[in-house]
């Protein structure tokens, strides 16, 4: 059986004119030759170490070879579930887990290394708790017919309408729409461009779902702490709803055979690698259970591990227990999600410190606090020097972040000495967010200056840090800050580097540019294409149009 997808040009009479195409249906039909023919051979890349080798560019010629002269005869039907594996994880560069509902167990899947087979009703069942909460896109194979199915991405679950939501590549409509198959499947559209689908539709048509092993290790141990919860019976857990970001629960003593049992479930969630935060909402509701008995610091301590990884209701009941005698923290608390610290672009004030790897409330942090808090009242002079005491304090990591507000504070002000000597300081902290931040910052502030070797100096340090706020940002900025110094290839290696770093902010920014780079400087047209059709799936629009602009020109000049 084969699943259709993203809709390549069907195989007609003979092959289509490669040199005739525009560049998304070039980009498409190399997709669907990689995943439909490429991934045929017996050496196809399939664990980590050879992933991150894999260059997809590099078998551009072998497709311009191979298309002409046969291989346009396999492609426009479909993909089997073995090689939608493998041409995922050639496009991700990354291991893929493939869930097989074991309904269709028997189809061949002999190459997928990474499997998991589960009953139909288990495996959407699962689909649709894991959906619940924001989760990065999955691939579902779904059967259409006796012989024929689609691939759609999995997008979430509406609570509202009890189904799950997808986004369907095919022009037009869905092949999940009635009357588009022949299985019983009746998706509806949504306002928003997407598709709803009942689950008790799907289970019995869901043959497998391709997801990143990382998101794997997260969801199967989401999925068995839900069944642990249930441990305590009447203790009020089987009801929570679960949020899922990372957790880092501390031990505390068990004075209670509800807590005996929720602390077994954290050390068994603790012991295994990136554990999802499937205990957010208990652990909000465990802090409620120990408030009511009056036991107050049990009870902070549990709302402050829900409230640090994005428990609203976490963060409101913290709020209120320290209203009286901590009003600044309770404003972060009470402000912290529903100001979505995340989006804080690199550069702005209060930028990382939500990324504190071991919150703790010190006298410092409280201090810290308190100037964001002026800051965001306008009162920059007061701000100033708040954060001036708390950079001069011996708790070293609330000084590594005061050090980045004040020098972002002097830099406003035109104190450029001032400035550089508090960035510099929590560049070179050994802090991690507060470094990143103070590398990143000092080269932003030199190219404002125009001390091009300072500012090239200070955004490749910021990128060797490898912290996902800022490398992406300062590879991109330090490319253009190459290219304008004459230093071309240097500057498209660096560009090179932002469009993979899988920053979805950055990354079509800098394709963009890379691909407007290699226009002008190069003959490599197909990379130069290829780059271009990725910038298209940026969110800002003059990205979109200046790409649009450069493939039009390429277009014309072909």
């Amino acid at each position: 059986m084969r699943f259709s997808g993203s809709p390549a040009p069907p195989a007609g009479d003979g092959p289509d004119n490669l040199d005739a195409m525009d560049a998304l249906t070039f980009s498409r039909l190399l997709s669907a030759w990689i995943m439909q023919v490429w991934t045929q051979r017996p050496d196809v890349p399939r664990d980590q170490p050879e992933l991150d080798t894999f260059e997809e560019l590099a078998l551009i010629p072998e497709f311009r070879r191979g298309y002409p002269a046969a291989d346009w005869r396999a492609l426009g039907r479909g993909a089997t579930v073995e090689q939608c594996w493998l041409g995922q994880q050639l496009e991700l560069r990354t291991e893929m887990r493939c869930l097989i509902s074991d309904a269709f167990g028997g189809v061949p899947v002999a190459r997928v290394s990474r499997k998991t087979l589960l009953e139909p009703r288990e495996l959407v069942d699962s689909l649709c708790r894991w959906l619940t909460y924001p989760r990065p896109e999955c691939s579902a194979m779904v059967v259409t017919g006796p012989a024929s199915g689609h691939t759609v991405l999995l997008t979430g679950f509406d609570e509202q309408e009890q189904c799950i939501r997808f986004r369907d590549l095919w022009p037009v409509s869905s092949l999940l729409a009635a009357p588009n198959n022949s299985t019983g499947i009746t998706a509806r559209a949504t306002t928003d461009g997407q598709w709803l689908v009942d689950p008790e539709q799907l289970a019995p048509t869901l043959a497998a779902v391709v997801v990143e092993e990382s998101v794997w290790r997260s969801w199967s141990m989401y999925d068995q702490f839900t069944a642990l919860r249930s441990a305590v019976p009447g203790s009020g857990w089987d009801d929570v709803e679960l949020a899922a970001m990372p957790w880092h629960p501390g031990h505390r003593p068990a004075p209670s055979a509800e807590q005996a049992a929720f602390d077994e479930a954290c050390k068994y969630l603790s012991a295994h690698e990136s554990v999802p935060g499937a205990v957010a909402g208990a652990a909000c509701r465990y802090g409620t259970l120990l408030s009511s008995r009056g036991e107050t610091a049990e009870a902070l301590h549990w709302w402050r591990q829900a409230a640090m990884i994005g428990a609203i209701e976490a963060s409101d009941r913290l709020a209120a227990a320290l209203d009286q005698n901590d009003p600044y923290e309770a404003g972060y608390w009470r402000a912290r999600w529903r100001a979505e610290p995340a989006a804080i672009p690199a550069g702005e004030h209060g930028a990382g410190f939500q990324q504190l790897p071991d919150w703790r409330v010190s006298p410092a942090g409280r201090e810290f606090r308190r100037g964001l808090d002026l800051l965001h009242r306008g009162e920059p002079g007061a701000a100033t020097e708040v954060f001036r005491a708390v950079w001069r304090s011996d708790d070293k990591e609330a000084a590594a972040f005061a050090a980045n507000e004040l020098g972002l504070l002097m830099w406003a002000d035109g104190n450029i000495v001032a400035a550089t000597a508090a960035l510099f300081e929590a560049a070179v902290s050994g802090c991690f967010t507060p470094a990143a931040h103070g590398w990143a910052n000092l080269g932003r502030m030199r190219d404002q200056q125009g001390d091009q070797r300072g500012s090239e100096q200070a955004y490749r340090q910021a990128v060797a840090t490898g912290h996902y706020d800022v490398t992406a940002a300062s590879a991109l900025a330090l490319a253009m800050n190459l290219y304008l110094a004459g230093r071309t290839d240097e500057a498209m290696t660096w560009c090179e580097h932002a469009v993979y770093s899988n920053d979805r902010r950055v990354s079509p920014e800098a394709a963009a540019w890379l691909g407007t780079l290699m226009y002008a400087e190069t003959d490599d047209a197909d990379r130069s294409t290829y780059f271009l059709t990725r910038a298209l799936a940026s969110e800002n629009p003059a990205t979109i149009d200046m790409a649009r602009e450069i493939l039009g020109d390429a277009d014309d000049a072909g």
